[in-house]
């Protein structure tokens, strides 16, 4: 088969349109990524704030309380990035403020779980209520398999954060110890 200058040109023309587009959807994507996330920074603040917590500690009780179980001090580290010792600390001023409480382990009473107070989970789930509700309606407008595929980027991106963080952190730490 046989193209002319002008189909080669011509596909070449649609090709370069499509690889723009795409281009242009993803900076897009990637915008919007951004912009979520910050704002989920500004809304997690105010959370913390209403229920008189800095952010951190916050986004910590939040994250043992996504967990769903007790979990120990080196479980929330891993889950959260940060130190042992810094998670120390945080379950410190979590257990003094009346949002966690902690339970020797049943066989190795050296082991020690948080686990947030029910009390405290009410009460950012009533923050977070028209928030989730709004997002209740937002799902009505795509398919099953929309959401699979939302859920399957939102999934993914968190691993990818995750791993991201821990990398920035450990890069710094081994800054530190130069």
């Amino acid at each position: 088969m046989y193209l002319s200058r002008q189909d080669i040109h011509n596909a070449s023309k649609v090709l370069y349109n499509i690889f723009v587009k795409r281009q242009r959807i993803l900076k897009d994507l990637n915008d919007a990524c951004q912009e979520l996330g910050n704002r989920s920074v500004f809304m997690s603040h105010a959370v913390a704030t209403e229920i008189g917590l800095n952010a951190t500690d916050f986004e910590c009780f939040d994250a043992l309380r996504l967990t769903d179980r007790p979990v120990t001090a080196g479980e929330l580290a891993q889950v959260t990035g940060l130190t042992t010792g810094a998670i120390t600390g945080i379950v410190d001023r979590l257990e003094k403020a009346g949002f966690v409480e902690r339970s020797p382990d049943k066989t190795d009473r050296r082991r020690i779980y948080v686990r947030p107070l029910m009390t405290m989970c009410q009460r950012i789930r009533e923050l977070y209520g028209p928030l989730s509700n709004s997002f209740q309606e937002l799902t009505k407008k795509y398919t099953e398999e929309e959401l699979r595929l939302i859920h399957d980027f939102i999934v993914t991106a968190n691993i990818m954060l995750h791993t991201e963080t821990k990398r920035i952190r450990d890069n710094a730490e081994k800054s530190r110890r130069r």
